[in-house]
């Protein structure tokens, strides 16, 4: 696959993908520098300028980790002097992937659960605005009840 010069914010980067990079970093307000300096014939996708140090960012299309090591940018990285902190990125984050069926419909339940259950009742009994037997039996129900509406969503929504 062929990269696709792309435009963003009057930069021209050479990929959609470091593009896209690039706009992650603004939105997470990070400073970032494309192609900053050229480190002996390296010339690294970006310099993230952070709180703790400079942080070199090398962008790959590599759809896993183990991807990612093929195309042994951190050999570069090395031979290229850079002695502060590098990332090497690929085209998503690398955690394990749930798949489609239940478990993942009961993780999503239980995450859902966590944040709309879970969390509130623990600031609610913190500033003792209900009883904490109705946030307790609230958020027992949700534990039960969320996790068997997302595997019931998921089985009634099949491609």
């Amino acid at each position: 696959m062929s990269a696709i010069p792309t435009y963003y914010r009057g930069v021209h980067f050479r990929s959609r993908l470091e593009a896209t990079w690039a706009a992650l970093f603004d939105i997470l307000s990070w400073s970032a520098s494309y192609e900053p300096i050229d480190l002996e014939g390296y010339v690294p996708d970006f310099i993230l300028t952070l709180d703790a140090g400079p942080l070199l960012v090398e962008v790959k299309p590599a759809l896993t980790y183990a991807e990612c090591l093929e195309h042994e940018a951190h050999l570069k990285i090395a031979r290229s002097g850079w002695a502060g902190d590098w990332l090497v990125v690929g085209t998503q984050p690398f955690w394990p992937r749930l798949g489609a069926g239940p478990r993942t419909a009961i993780c999503a339940g239980l995450l859902v659960w966590f944040f709309s259950y879970l969390y509130p009742a623990a600031g609610f009994m913190a500033m003792d605005l209900f009883p904490a037997s109705l946030l307790v039996t609230g958020t027992v129900w949700g534990f039960f009840e969320l996790p068997i509406a997302a595997v019931a969503g998921a089985w009634l929504y099949q491609e």
